[in-house]
């Protein structure tokens, strides 16, 4: 069989993921008015190919010429295309189903379902099928919830048992279900509603508590190691450099839709005529703290050098700001107020001593960079990325 699937959200995402992996599926097309929402999913390998192609579904003409030599047209679009699209199905010889009905276009006017209705008679006329309404929220939501949950009990389950894949056999298919509770989470998070993996995890393992063979700790690490490494492979499929991917994985990353808020903001980030400099510099602080941890705040009755003085003073200008901007999720602000730091770190490395040695002196100019390194700590690690000239 051949699927077209209108629309790559949550849904058409979450479709073709399982889809692909039907031995009754020969080729899946996956059409979108966004064409990089189809072509992140087009570059995975797997079973079948699929095709990647950029589609207005408010183009009935369009629609009909694009699945036409398809059996069965997904219409995972806005509702308010639906009558258009089954339309165009019936006109291109396709069977047809869609995830949820729509109201009256008008008020007080036919229901747009029963309007589809009134298209039965030509579907059963023609030989082809139409399935209406087949994932209305929050129907579809709870079922998501639920696939997303045996996901990962299959996951962690495997992996409990020493069932675990390998680059060559992955005979439970577990990269593919862990890459569709990535789609899941990315598909239903919001600034308001988040999902904590971790915590996902640790709840599967409870709930397996007595069935796993191996220890349940060193389960969890690998299972959230495997999950970060789809998370990376995704990433990197949508273009974003290396060096930024690692530079938020190697902070906390379970919430997986803020990750990608950070990784965006932090390729926008690294075009700031200040990111090469911060870069230096957090490379530095990372070296220098290196095993060390401080917690608290640096003793100003401390500071000898006007540069660590100048130092401290911005850090503590720009961090209630920095703090706002991060519990508001908005990344791209956060690094530019970090920016205004630029000028004053790179004279306090070029004129100021760390490592001197005087124990009280070292120990609070230690204490200082740890609280510029807590500035961005949260967000990324910049000491990751490449310094670009």
């Amino acid at each position: 069989m051949r699927v077209a699937i209108l629309g790559v959200g949550g849904v058409g995402r979450t479709l073709a993921s399982e889809l692909r992996a039907d031995e009754r599926v020969d080729a899946l097309l996956l059409a979108d008015a966004v064409p990089e929402r189809a072509k992140v999913l087009a570059g995975m390998k797997g079973r079948v190919h699929l095709e990647a192609r950029q589609l207005d579904a408010s183009d009935p003409a369009a629609v009909a010429r694009t699945i036409r030599k398809w059996d069965l047209v997904v219409n995972a679009t806005l509702p308010k295309h639906n009558l258009a699209i089954m339309r165009a199905a019936l006109d291109a010889g396709v069977s047809y189903l869609d995830i949820a009905g729509t109201g009256p276009a008008v008020p007080g006017g036919t229901p747009g379902i029963l309007e589809q209705l009134e298209l039965h008679d030509r579907f059963r006329d023609a030989g082809l099928r139409a399935l209406l309404s087949m994932g209305l929220d929050p129907g579809f939501t709870n079922v998501l919830a639920r696939d997303a949950a045996d996901k990962l009990d299959t996951i962690c389950g495997c992996f409990g048992v020493g069932l675990i894949p390998t680059g060559a056999a992955d005979p439970y298919a577990l990269r593919r279900q862990a890459l569709g509770i990535i789609f899941i989470i990315m598909d239903k998070s919001d600034k308001k509603t988040r999902f904590n993996l971790e915590s996902f995890i640790d709840k599967s393992l409870e709930c397996l508590e007595g069935k796993l063979s191996r220890d349940k700790a060193a389960v969890k690490n690998e299972v959230v190691e495997f999950f970060k490494e789809r998370l990376r492979n995704q990433l990197l499929l949508q273009n974003i450099s290396h060096d930024s991917i690692e530079a938020i994985l190697s902070t906390n990353w379970f919430d997986v839709f803020d990750a990608a808020e950070r990784v965006s903001a932090l390729e926008k980030f690294k075009k700031h005529p200040a990111c090469k400099s911060l870069v230096i510099a957090s490379k530095r602080v990372s070296n220098i703290l290196k095993g060390i941890q401080l917690k608290g705040e640096p003793d100003e009755t401390l500071f000898t050098d006007e540069n660590e003085k100048a130092l401290w003073k911005v850090s503590k200008a720009i961090e209630p700001g920095i703090k706002k901007h991060r519990e508001n999720g908005d990344y791209e602000k956060a690094f530019t107020s970090l920016a205004s730091i630029k000028d004053v770190i790179d004279k306090f490395f070029d004129k100021v001593m760390v490592m001197v040695d005087d124990e009280k002196t070292r120990e609070n100019r230690l204490m200082l960079l740890a609280f510029v390194s807590r500035l961005y700590a949260g967000m990324a690690d910049l000491s990751k990325l490449v310094a670009q000239e």
